[in-house]
Order: structure tokens, then sequence, then C-alpha cells
């Protein structure tokens, strides 16, 4: 028997076992790749098929190491392919906190190595707007939003405290909270998640990186939606759709 007939022996024999677990993995990232590359064309038009050539190949890559992991799955003993509690890489909720690594940032003096020090520092450079300021300017164009009160921002929600402040220190971060430390104080009263001012400033970066485009279906005032099931509605599932030409069996060939 040759050196390679024994390795295709094993990978046959691995892939009829187990191939109801390959072929769903494969579906799932063609599928998202697949519905990448018809945004890319639609938005984008003959830039973005060029881009999307690049992005399927990238993703075939990706798949050729998922296949590969699962396949070391299967030969531990986990068919299921499921992750081991101790190895999920879960992210941590957004709050007022800061992990070690960006408490001592590398090639800055000691005293200036704190990512909070540098932010704090560089929004004051550039004159940046509050909290507070931000909340009364989104609001007053029609956001709707709720402020944080003082006592939301001088207690927090499980995040930084405020003791080590001078009480005329507390008083002036109360009235005038740096918009940093204020985004990331919504978010602890919001479950870890962006909410009001920075969930609006992250939303508007990608609106106005559409708006920047030359192509982008938002420069087209008459432009509707017309994949979805009425001219209300448009979701993701029906762009994954349209590429699999409404065929829902061809989406989810194994079911739900």
């Amino acid at each position: 028997m040759g050196p390679l007939e024994g390795v295709f022996n094993e990978a046959w024999g691995l892939y009829k076992a187990h191939w109801r677990h390959f072929f769903v993995l494969a579906i799932v990232v063609y599928a998202a790749l697949l519905a990448l590359n018809v945004l890319l064309v639609l938005t984008l038009g003959r830039f973005g098929a060029f881009v999307s050539a690049f992005v399927y190949l990238a993703g075939a890559f990706w798949l050729q190491g998922a296949i590969v992991k699962a396949v070391e799955d299967v030969r531990d003993g986990r068919a299921d392919l499921s992750v081991p509690a101790a190895k999920f890489n879960r992210a941590m909720r957004i709050d007022t906190t800061l992990v070690n690594p960006l408490r001592r940032l590398p090639g800055f003096p000691a005293a200036e190595a704190n990512l909070a020090f540098r932010n704090l520092t560089r929004a004051r450079m550039v004159r940046l707007a509050t909290g507070q300021q931000m909340a009364t300017f989104l609001k007053s164009k029609g956001v709707t939003l709720t402020k944080l009160t003082k006592a939301q921002i001088r207690v927090g929600n499980k995040g930084a405290k405020l003791d080590r402040l001078t009480q005329p220190q507390r008083a002036a971060l109360l009235r005038n909270t740096p918009l940093w430390f204020y985004i990331l104080r919504e978010a602890e009263f919001n479950a870890g998640r962006l909410k009001g001012v920075g969930a609006r400033i992250v939303a508007e970066t990608f609106h106005r990186a559409m708006e920047g485009s030359a192509v982008s279906i938002v420069r087209d005032p008459s432009f509707k939606p017309s994949l979805g099931p009425n001219n209300q509605t448009f979701r993701m599932v029906d762009l994954l759709l349209f590429a699999f030409e409404g065929k829902k069996n061809l989406l989810a060939p194994v079911g739900d």
C-alpha cells in the first residue's frame, strides 16, 4: 500500500462516518460567502465583483482550516463538534473597567501607558464633545435616547469606581463627562452592550461610510428593497434566499 493510500482511506472513512457535520460546516461557510459576495456586487458593481473574488478565496482557505479542525475533533472523540466549556473565548462585557494589558500599554512612559489616560487626553486635545453634549445634540436631531443621570455616572453598574477623585474632580466629571467614559457607562446599564449615544455613533459611522461610496444604494433615493416578503420588510434571510434562488431546501438542506 502506497504512503498516500492510507491517508486517503482514513480521510474517506471519516467523511463517510461524519459527513453530516462536515457538510453543514461547508454549507454555513459557503452561504455566508455567497451572501457577502452578492452584497458586494450589488453595492459596488464591478469593483465589488473584484473584491468578492478575494473574499471567496480567503473563505475557501478558511473552510479548509475549519474542516481540518473538525477532523481533529472527531479523532479526539468529540463527534458532535462541541467546544469544551474551558475553551470558550467569550467576549467581555463593555464597561468602564480595563483588562490588564490595556492598563500598561507597551512603548509608552509608565505615567502615559494607560489606555484610559490616552483616550481622555486625546479627547481633551481635540476638544471632543462631552457625553452630555452629544446626548443633547442627538436628541435635538430627533434621536430617542435617555440621558444618564449624575447618580448613574457616579455609581455605575459593576464598573470603575470614582472614590479616588476629590470632590471637585468628581463634580466636574459628573457635569462634563468625557465621551469615552460616558459611552462605557451607558453600556454598563445595558448588560454590557452599547446603547444610546454609543450605539448611535457606531451606527452613524457605518451609515456615513455607505453615504461616502459613489455606488452605494443610499445614493439612489428611488431605491427600495425588493427581495423581502413585502415592500416594508427586508431581512438577511431574504438576501440568502435570493442567493439560493428562493429555494429554502438549498439554503437549509438539513432543516432549520
